[in-house]
């Protein structure tokens, strides 16, 4: 997989968490309430990388990227 995807509207989009910018996790409460509270700062990290999902703004138009587990793009406009 790259580290790039393609908008809708043609701009890109980086999607390596750790040098692109604008990028999110987002993860549902039950993986949060799922983690130990003994977790260390790394272990947390760690799990809500792996089990959430990517969130990410074209800086072109503005439309959020969401990358799920399974590698799908799913693109989101606001509206006007």
């Amino acid at each position: 997989m790259g580290s790039w995807i393609t908008c809708t509207c043609g701009g890109l989009l980086h999607r390596n968490l750790f040098a692109g910018t604008g990028i999110r996790v987002a993860v549902h409460e039950s993986v949060i309430d799922g983690i130990p509270e003994e977790a260390t700062s790394t272990e947390f990290l760690k799990e809500i990388i792996s089990k959430g999902e990517l969130l990410m703004t074209c800086t072109k138009c503005g439309r959020i990227a969401i990358e799920g587990r399974d590698g799908q793009v799913s693109f989101y406009k606001k509206e006007d």
